[in-house]
């Protein structure tokens, strides 16, 4: 016969509740943080998508939309974007979230596709959100002087209702 100690059951019950909860809620960088990538996906402990690639000054960057969505849902949830750095394809670095949807104060969320360009050392980094207050997805730039770092300006672009 198995006994089971109440209190120590609670707490494996509360040790186990906050993995999930880190798995789905805390997977945003605080700081840098670097990992090896033996095989593909590159990234396997969170949801990334809508992934866009730089190569600048002999380093690739991954540009990626991270996808927060709960299990056992059926939708995207990306509010933030990520930034992956490597120099050699194998070890890669996670840098903080340097841009998230709500990021640009015209914008309601859902952060979409983007693209980074580097132009007279310069980073514009090209999003695709959805408007607040005009049906369609919107196009905004965000500016910085790193390719990792937190964007400096951000303005809108173009907004498409179609």
């Amino acid at each position: 016969m198995i006994r089971f100690n109440k209190a120590r059951l609670v707490g494996v019950r509360l040790v186990v509740l906050s993995f999930v909860l880190a798995a789905f809620t805390g997977l945003s960088a605080q700081n840098d943080t670097t990992f090896v990538a033996n095989e593909n996906p590159i990234i396997k402990y969170k949801y990334v998508g809508d992934s866009a690639a730089m190569v600048h000054d002999g380093k690739v960057y991954i540009y990626d939309g991270h996808d927060e969505c709960p299990p056992l849902n059926e939708h995207y949830l990306i509010n933030e974007w990520c930034v992956f750095s490597s120099p050699d394809l194998k070890t890669w670095t996670e840098h903080p979230v340097p841009l998230k949807a709500k990021d640009f104060s015209w914008a309601k969320g859902e952060a979409w596709a983007s693209q980074v360009i580097e132009r007279d050392g310069k980073f514009y980094w090209y999003v695709t959100v959805e408007h607040k207050t005009i049906p369609g997805k919107s196009i905004g730039v965000a500016v910085s002087d790193s390719p990792v770092s937190v964007l400096q300006s951000l303005i809108i672009c173009w907004v498409s209702n179609g």
